[in-house]
């Protein structure tokens, strides 16, 4: 995401935000994450 910032517009920059967003709330550390926040539990992440 660094390196899309410094040589993107703002506009470019934002349409890969949105790409990568999407991508990772489809992992199941997203998932781990969400359900652990929601039960007031910590989470247990395995990076994938």
């Amino acid at each position: 995401m660094i390196n899309e910032a410094l040589f993107k517009d703002l506009d470019q920059f934002l349409a890969v935000e949105a790409r990568l967003q999407g991508e990772l709330g489809n992992t199941h550390d997203f998932v781990e994450g969400v359900s652990a926040f929601l039960e007031r539990r910590r989470p247990r992440f395995t990076g994938s």
